[in-house]
C-alpha cells in the first residue's frame, strides 16, 4: 500500500502544469514548432557566406529565435543590438571589437598594438596557428602567440583590425555572421546606411551579416548608394500558417493528455492573427479558465475539452493592457484642436477621422499591411461618402499623425539610452544597470504609415494590437 501510494505520487509529482505546456509569456519546449522552410533559407544564405541578409517580420513572431538558432549553427557569430549603434559606424566598430576580445584604446578609433594581449588569438588559437603566424609570432598550435615588435605603444586602425580579423576566421574556413537585432531602432537612415557600407569588407571576405527588422525594409533607403548589389537577400518571417499553429494545440493538448475536436482548434487559429503568442494565450485560458484543466490528467484517460458556453465572451475574456493603451492613443491623436474635430456618424457612433480609420481596419480585417487607398474606400462606404469627400477629410495627415505617436515612446526611450551611454568613462567596458534596463524597456513600434512607397500603406506591426482592435473597440472609442 505504501508503495502504491509513493507511485501515485511519483506520477503526480513528473505531471507538467498546464501553464509549463503553453508559454505566452516565456520560450516555449513542448510547444516549440520549428518554421522549417524559413530555418533552410536562412542557413542556406550563410552557407554561402557573404550575403546582407534582411531578416524581416513584425513583433512576437519569432524573428530573433530564428537567427539564434541560425547562429549556433555556424563557427563564429557576433549578435549586436540596434539600440548600442545609433551612431552608426562610428559605434559599430568599438562593439566588433569588444566581442572579438580585441583591447579597444582610449583614443578614439584605435586598438592596442600590442596583440599579444589580444583575447581573439587566445579564442581561436587552434583555428589560426598557421595563417596568424603574420600577424603574431606565433608557434605551431598557437599555444604561445607574442607580438614581433617590442613597442607596447603603437596603436592600430581599430576599423582595419577588426577587418583584418574577421577575415583570418574565413580564411581558416570558418562560417561566422554578424547579427544586428532591431536595425530599425538606427532611426537615422544616414547612420544605418554608414553601417551598411563599412561592412562591405567584411561580407567581402565572407561573413554574413544579418539585419533583423521590421516588415517592408529589403527596400530600405539605406541600401541606397551602397554598392551592395547582388549581395542582399531578405528572408520574410510572416505571420505562422494555420498547420503550424494547429501543431501548438496539438502538441500542448497531447502533452495534457485531452483532447479538442478541430472545430474547436479552428476556431482558436482563426482568431490568433498569425501569432505564436495568441495561440498559446487562447489554449492556456481554453484549459484553465473553461475547462479548469491546472495539470496534465494521468495518462490514457484523454478527457475531451469543453468548448466555452459563449466564443465572443471567451475571446473578450484575452486582453493585453499595453495593445489597449496603444489604441487609446491612436484613436485620440494629438491633443492639439481635439475638441474642434469633425465627428461623423457611423454604426451607431460618432466618431472623428482617427477613430473611423481604425474602425475601418478593424472591418477589414486587421491584416498585417493595408492599401491606403482600400482603407479610404472602405470610409467612403462606412459613412456613403464619394471620393472628394473622402479627399477632404485629410485622412493621410491622420495616418501621419498615428504613425508619430506610434513611434514617440521608442524615439524617446533611444535618445536616453543614448545620453546613458555617453555618460560612460571611456575604459569602462561594461554596460550599466540602468543601461540594461533600458535597453530592454525599448518598445517596439506597434503601427506605422509608410507613404514613401508607391502606394502609401498602413502597417500594423503587432500581433496584439490586431487582436485587441477587433475584439475590444471599446479602447478607442469615446
Amino acid at each position: 500500500m505504501i508503495i502504491a501510494m509513493y507511485q501515485h505520487d511519483t506520477e503526480r509529482l513528473s505531471l507538467p502544469e498546464t501553464s509549463d505546456v503553453f508559454t505566452p509569456a516565456k520560450f516555449p519546449t513542448v510547444t516549440d514548432v520549428n518554421r522549417e522552410l524559413l530555418s533552410k533559407s536562412l542557413d542556406r544564405l550563410l552557407r554561402r557566406g557573404g550575403y546582407y541578409i534582411p531578416v524581416m517580420g513584425t513583433t512576437k513572431l519569432g524573428k530573433t529565435t530564428l537567427v539564434n538558432g541560425a547562429l549556433k549553427k555556424l563557427d563564429y557569430s557576433i549578435f549586436l543590438r540596434g539600440q548600442s549603434l545609433t551612431e552608426g559606424s562610428e559605434s559599430l566598430w568599438p562593439r566588433l571589437a569588444a566581442e572579438l576580445e580585441i583591447p579597444v584604446s582610449k583614443e578614439k578609433g584605435t586598438v592596442s598594438g600590442d596583440k599579444s594581449t589580444w583575447g581573439f588569438f587566445g579564442k581561436f588559437s587552434a583555428a589560426l596557428a598557421t595563417i596568424a603566424k603574420a600577424e603574431v609570432g606565433a608557434q605551431a598550435g598557437g599555444e604561445h602567440m607574442s607580438q614581433k615588435s617590442t613597442s607596447s605603444s603603437v596603436l592600430l586602425d581599430a576599423e582595419s583590425e577588426v577587418i583584418k580579423a574577421l577575415g583570418l576566421l574565413t580564411e581558416s574556413r570558418m562560417k561566422v555572421a554578424i547579427a544586428i537585432d532591431d536595425f530599425h531602432f538606427i532611426t537615422d537612415v544616414e547612420k544605418r546606411r554608414s553601417i551598411i557600407r563599412a561592412l562591405r569588407p567584411v561580407t567581402g571576405a565572407g561573413v554574413s551579416v544579418i539585419l533583423i527588422t521590421l516588415p517592408n525594409r529589403g527596400t530600405d533607403p539605406a541600401f541606397q548608394g551602397t554598392n551592395i548589389g547582388g549581395r542582399q537577400e531578405s528572408i520574410t518571417v510572416g505571420t505562422w500558417d494555420e498547420p503550424d499553429l494547429k501543431e501548438i494545440a496539438n502538441l500542448g493538448f497531447r502533452a495534457l493528455n485531452v483532447k479538442a475536436s478541430d472545430e474547436v482548434i479552428d476556431r482558436l487559429v482563426s482568431e490568433s492573427f498569425g501569432s505564436p503568442h495568441i495561440m498559446q494565450q487562447l489554449c492556456l485560458n481554453l484549459c484553465e479558465d473553461i475547462n479548469d484543466i491546472y495539470e496534465a490528467a494521468p495518462p490514457n484517460t484523454h478527457s475531451t475539452l469543453h468548448q466555452p458556453a459563449s466564443w465572443d465572451a471567451f475571446f473578450k475574456s484575452v486582453k493585453d493592457d499595453d495593445a489597449a493603451s496603444w489604441l487609446t492613443t491612436l484613436g485620440l491623436g494629438p491633443k492639439k484642436k481635439r475638441d474642434k474635430r469633425t465627428k461623423y456618424e457611423v454604426q451607431g457612433l460618432r466618431v472623428d477621422g482617427y477613430q473611423i480609420l481604425l474602425l475601418a481596419i478593424k472591418d477589414l480585417g486587421v491584416p498585417t499591411s493595408i492599401s491606403f487607398d482600400d482603407i479610404k474606400n472602405k470610409i467612403g462606404k462606412m459613412l456613403l461618402f464619394d471620393p472628394s469627400q473622402v479627399n477632404k477629410m485629410n485622412l493621410e495627415a491622420k495616418a501621419n499623425n498615428m504613425h508619430v505617436l506610434a513611434h514617440k515612446e521608442m524615439d524617446s526611450k533611444l535618445n536616453s539610452f543614448k545620453a546613458l551611454e555617453a555618460q560612460l568613462e571611456e575604459d569602462e567596458d561594461s554596460y550599466s544597470e540602468d543601461e540594461i534596463n533600458l535597453a530592454g524597456d525599448i518598445p517596439q513600434p506597434v503601427f506605422e504609415f509608410t507613404k514613401s512607397t508607391a502606394i502609401p500603406q498602413l502597417n500594423v506591426l503587432d500581433p496584439l494590437l490586431a487582436y485587441t482592435l477587433k475584439w475590444h473597440e471599446d479602447s478607442f472609442l469615446d
